[in-house]
C-alpha cells in the first residue's frame, strides 16, 4: 500500500521520542533508530499493520521494545470492502479492550 508506506516512511526517531515522552513512556532515553516489520500481509487485512522495533541510546525501565501502528488504506476498493462488512465500526469497540490488557497504549 503506497499510502501506508509514505506514512511509515515519514516517521522519525525524533517524532517517536517526542510521542513516547508525551505519553509517559520515556523520560531520559531517546529513540535513535527503528526497523519495521509488516504484520498481516495475508489475505483479509484491509489496512497496513506494522511493528516498529525501537532502538534507544540507553535503557529505560518503561521504554517499549516495539510499537504496533495501523495505517488505513486510501485504496477505494479496500474502503468499499470495509464499508460493506462494517469492518471499521466493529473495530472501534476493540480499542478499550486492547487498552485494558496492554501494558502501554499510546
Amino acid at each position: 500500500m503506497a499510502v501506508a508506506s509514505s506514512v511509515i516512511d515519514s516517521l522519525s526517531p525524533e517524532w517517536l521520542t517526542q510521542t513516547l515522552r508525551k505519553n509517559g513512556c520515556l523520560t531520559a532515553s531517546q529513540v535513535v533508530a527503528f526497523s519495521t516489520q509488516r504484520i498481516g500481509d495475508e489475505v483479509g487485512f484491509l489496512d497496513a499493520i506494522v511493528r516498529l522495533i525501537l532502538n534507544y541510546d540507553r535503557k529505560e525501565k518503561h521504554a517499549p521494545d516495539s510499537l504496533v501502528i495501523k495505517v488505513s488504506s486510501t485504496d477505494a476498493t479496500y474502503q468499499r470492502i470495509g464499508d460493506f462488512y462494517h469492518a471499521y465500526e466493529r473495530e472501534f469497540p476493540l480499542t478499550p479492550l486492547i487498552s485494558a490488557t496492554s501494558s502501554q497504549v499510546i
